[in-house]
């Protein structure tokens, strides 16, 4: 599945960050998210390692303009996005691709991302 293919599935998730002080596009931090957690990451600062580990195949799906974020970054970011939408998104895709493998296995086994938890407001973990 190429990354507009992606792209139309997580498109519809509000970005929630002041666009004047945006570095990161937030598709590609989602993508990075998406790709190192579905690749076994589990945390914040492993998925900023997957994303400098990885950077020419990431490079194939989104531009990366100002590079890696930081975990921190990512961290904010995705935590800060709505949940609900966030997973409707990746329901969406996630039927998508089983349409696509003709309801062939597609082993996605459900992870927590750490960190995800929003104490201030109350917000729900993230789940892939």
């Amino acid at each position: 599945m190429s990354n507009i293919q992606l792209f139309k599935y997580f498109e519809s998730i509000d970005d929630p960050r002041q666009q004047g002080k945006v570095v990161h596009k937030l598709f590609d931090i989602i993508f990075l998210a998406v790709s190192a957690v579905v690749s076994g990451c589990q945390g914040w600062e492993e998925i900023e390692d997957f994303g400098h580990d990885r950077l020419d195949w990431l490079r194939k799906y989104v531009l990366l303009e100002q590079g890696i974020p930081r975990h921190d970054t990512i961290a904010r970011v995705m935590s800060r996005i709505d949940m609900t939408q966030f997973q409707d998104s990746f329901s969406s895709w996630m039927k998508a691709c089983s349409k696509l493998t003709q309801g062939g296995v597609v082993a996605i086994d459900g992870k927590r991302l750490k960190g995800s938890f929003n104490q201030s407001d109350r917000r729900d973990a993230l789940y892939m």
